[in-house]
């Protein structure tokens, strides 16, 4: 009775352990697993757009420096940036991200170790991505620092940047409407090859009627004949081949 005692309160040690260790995988932060995987997709998402749309500012800014005449004192500069007040630890940023998500409704699922590994990776993901994104916000901002030192303001920058945006939008605009002239062009192509081939195959429907016809009317003549001696049909008709009904052969246009 001791022993089966010991065996229930061994088993059921195990059964609290368990739950504890999957309560443990969101127990610092109080958060579900589920939005805390939800969170980091929202992150990384935003962190993707943001850093695309980064790198593409310090390609502009880049331009404009050399367009400036500026070049060689860029690559001189070597300055930190002056102030980064946006600049965020990632698990600062995915706290934020975290008291965010709910506002999109509750996730669904369990907590459990496979999850838990799969917060972890994705976790990492997001780091490197967040990192990346940091590190172009620190260009920029040594960037704009440089532009500043050289002309006082970005108000130079900002025009010249405004300026490429229309140019931009410009021959966009411009290469659409090549592209809707040259569809069209295709397009009508297209319908008149479509309209030839149409014609050209009714033209063969209908020639091939006439040869079914024709073949007919052969046929007949062959038939009024047939009481006629084999040799005495040869004869007849050795020198006629290319004037029986139907005659396609191509000596006559």
């Amino acid at each position: 009775m001791l022993v089966r005692s010991l065996c229930i309160a061994f088993i059921a040690s195990l059964v609290l352990a368990t739950a504890a260790s999957a309560q443990s995988l969101s127990a610092s932060s109080g958060t579900s697993l589920s939005m805390k995987l939800r969170a980091l997709q929202t992150m990384n998402s935003t962190v993707g757009d943001n850093l695309s749309k980064s790198n593409k500012r310090i390609e502009q800014m880049t331009e404009y420096i050399k367009s400036s005449g500026g070049e060689d004192q860029w690559k001189a500069y070597t300055a930190p940036p002056a102030h980064m007040p946006q600049a965020m630890s990632f698990s600062d940023a995915l706290q934020v991200a975290i008291e965010h998500e709910p506002a999109m409704g509750p996730a669904e699922g369990t907590n459990s170790a496979d999850l838990g590994r799969e917060v972890q990776a994705y976790s990492h993901m997001v780091q490197t991505v967040w990192e990346q994104y940091q590190a172009s916000m620190t260009t920029v901002a040594r960037m704009s620092d440089f532009i500043n030192a050289q002309s006082g303001s970005l108000d130079g920058y900002h025009a010249w940047a405004s300026d490429q945006k229309e140019q931009k939008a410009a021959a966009m605009k411009t290469a659409a409407e090549e592209r809707t002239k040259e569809n069209l062009a295709e397009n009508a192509k297209r319908r008149e090859e479509t309209r030839t081939a149409e014609m050209a195959r009714q033209k063969q429907l209908e020639e091939h009627h006439q040869q079914m016809l024709n073949t007919a009317w052969q046929h007949y003549k062959f038939t009024s004949n047939q009481n006629l001696k084999y040799d005495e049909y040869a004869m007849k008709y050795k020198h006629g081949y290319f004037n029986n009904y139907g005659d396609n052969y191509g000596d006559v246009y």
